[in-house]
């Protein structure tokens, strides 16, 4: 699931100022700026975008401008950081936090930022998250099935073929969710997804399992609808396990 969070001072001042008129004239020809935990090119991006472009309606009048501000980085924690050190705290500046973040300083002490000092404001939507490889199955101009086979192996088609050989996956950092539950599946269940760090966005990633850089990645089911949908409607995404919420279209389970 993914939060649109704030400092703890900013949602104060917001809820000090809710429903009355001072409120209506903090923000009334202001520019708010909604921060992005990673590059363009994934739904993170999407979603902070359909965001702004509602929120500025809502705020001072309809006389506010909401702009998204791209802060990709350590997969989240550059944002998280930002939000809880250094970003204005008088209600101008939110950003959406890469679930991961949330429990990356109890996992990794000396992070720089303690995610309870923030205030969550919403969710834009509760969604299942999937681990999955890329194979290419219906011949689309990506990375073949028949090509990643002379690559990296035999097709990874369930939970048992990823615990018989290495498989490799994107991911942008060590706070992100999808470094996190592969590794969290390699000690739990004995798979062995060797995870590739650095990626920008959802976007490269999904790039780079297209061009055969990487077989996999662990994505929200909704983060490939919203800008891969192909991944989905071809079957060039096999999900080998499901976590969150039940879906009818969305069956695969560890």
């Amino acid at each position: 699931m993914k939060y649109i969070t704030t400092s703890i001072a900013a949602f104060a001042t917001a809820t000090a100022l809710s429903g009355a008129p001072m409120a209506a004239d903090f923000y009334k020809d202001k520019t708010v700026r909604v921060v992005v935990p990673s590059g363009s090119g994934g739904t993170y991006h999407l979603y902070c975008q359909i965001l702004a472009r509602h929120m500025g309606k809502h705020l001072g009048g309809g006389t506010a401008s909401v702009i998204t501000q791209n802060m990709p980085g350590a997969g989240g924690a550059k944002a998280a950081r930002y939000m809880v050190t250094a970003a204005p705290k008088d209600g101008s500046v939110i950003s959406m936090i890469n679930p991961g973040s949330i429990a990356f300083p109890g996992l990794r002490p000396g992070v720089g930022f303690d995610t309870r000092k923030m205030r969550w404001l919403g969710s834009m939507s509760g969604r299942a998250y999937t681990v999955g490889v890329y194979n290419g199955s219906k011949g689309d101009s990506g990375f073949t099935a028949a090509e990643a086979a002379k690559k990296f192996g035999p097709p990874v088609r369930t939970i048992e073929d990823a615990r018989k050989r290495t498989v490799i996956m994107g991911t942008s950092g060590k706070a992100s969710t999808s470094y996190l539950m592969p590794s969290f599946m390699n000690k739990t269940l004995g798979t062995k997804f060797k995870i590739i760090l650095g990626y920008k966005s959802g976007g490269t990633i999904n790039l780079a399992m297209q061009k055969g850089e990487i077989e996999g990645r662990g994505n929200f089911y909704t983060g490939y609808l919203g800008v891969w949908p192909e991944a989905v409607r071809d079957n060039l995404v096999t999900f080998l396990a499901r976590l969150g919420p039940d879906r009818d279209d969305m069956t695969v389970m560890i």
